[in-house]
């Protein structure tokens, strides 16, 4: 990725309106194996550049570095928000952050199975609980004993019964909330590292075969033929 440079002239990724700076004043050089790491270089410029006011020909920044170009004292707030947009604009590998997806969707999918073993989980035991307790009062009850036959069918009946009380009893809405909750939060994660293209249409495995986005063309799996 070509250098990020800082100067007067109009064509700079970073134009300062100040006469004391130089047309091409500085540059900053992208470290391209994290894009974090940045390095500032004066372009033999007429007044200099500071760094936490010290004078520098090449110096490490940070969002916490105060940087002066002659007399004007940038923002670097400001300064570092247009270097990320530069960075995200230029950049082309974006595979380290989309092999991240892949544990992205493996949590997603546990975290579903979980919510769905934890439904089925209750409702077996709501109806195991209904159903023994039902039994306990259809063997017991000295009407149903005086008549012949009828405790029999009440006991197969019973079974079907339990499982009906025990589905109304879990508010399937509840079980349906959670799990759209989960699809949410997953669904804002699981989009293309720089242009956010939603991925959730397909699994992982299907996008690493396409090799690149298809919407900004960036490449999700680097490209070892040369190696």
């Amino acid at each position: 990725m070509e250098a990020f440079t800082i100067g007067r002239n109009l064509d700079n990724s970073y134009v300062i309106n100040d006469n004391t700076v130089s047309g091409y004043h500085a540059k900053i050089i992208i470290d391209d194996t994290d894009y974090t790491t940045f390095t500032l270089k004066d372009l033999n410029s007429s007044n200099g550049t500071k760094v936490n006011g010290q004078s520098v020909l090449s110096k490490k920044i940070d969002k916490n570095s105060n940087i002066e170009f002659a007399t004007a004292t940038v923002d670097v707030r400001q300064l570092f928000e247009q270097l990320e947009n530069y960075i995200l604009k230029n950049r082309v590998d974006f595979s380290k952050e989309f092999f991240q997806l892949k544990e992205t969707e493996r949590k997603y999918i546990k975290e579903k199975q979980t919510i769905n073993k934890y439904f089925k989980l209750r409702s077996g035991l709501i109806r195991g609980g209904i159903t023994i307790g039902l039994m306990i009062l259809v063997y017991n009850n000295a009407y149903i004993k005086s008549i012949e036959g009828i405790r029999i069918y009440l006991m197969l009946g019973i079974g079907t019964v339990g499982g009906i009380i025990s589905t109304a009893s879990i508010s399937d809405k509840n079980v349906k909330n959670k799990l759209e909750d989960l699809y949410i939060e997953y669904s804002e994660k699981f989009n293309c590292p720089k242009c956010d293209f939603d991925m959730t249409s397909k699994t992982w495995k299907f996008w690493k075969s396409k090799k690149n986005c298809p919407k900004c063309k960036c490449n999700w799996v680097k490209n070892t033929s040369n190696n």
